[in-house]
């Protein structure tokens, strides 16, 4: 995987401790902004990754990233991407 990858931080710990359950989906709520994410799981948080980054004409790693937790709660994505297949 690419160097940069290494660089990606953590979500603090308290970042998205309250869940809420709608619709039949759960989000995580961070406390400090009130801003609600999607959760999804992390069997298939790589593949929401590959596929964001590829729709979005291959925007870096960075970029995708950012795209991707505005919105959606994955827990384990910046393990995923540094540890190598």
């Amino acid at each position: 995987m690419h160097r940069a990858t290494s660089r990606l931080r953590l979500p603090p710990r308290d970042d998205a401790v309250v869940s809420l359950l709608r619709d039949n989906l759960i989000y995580f709520v961070n406390k400090l902004n009130a801003r609600e994410r999607l959760y999804i799981p992390a069997a298939i948080g790589k593949g929401i990754f590959k596929l964001t980054h590829d729709c979005k004409s291959h925007g870096g790693v960075h970029r995708t990233y950012k795209r991707i937790i505005k919105y959606y709660y994955i827990s384990a994505l910046p393990l995923m991407l540094i540890k190598p297949d």
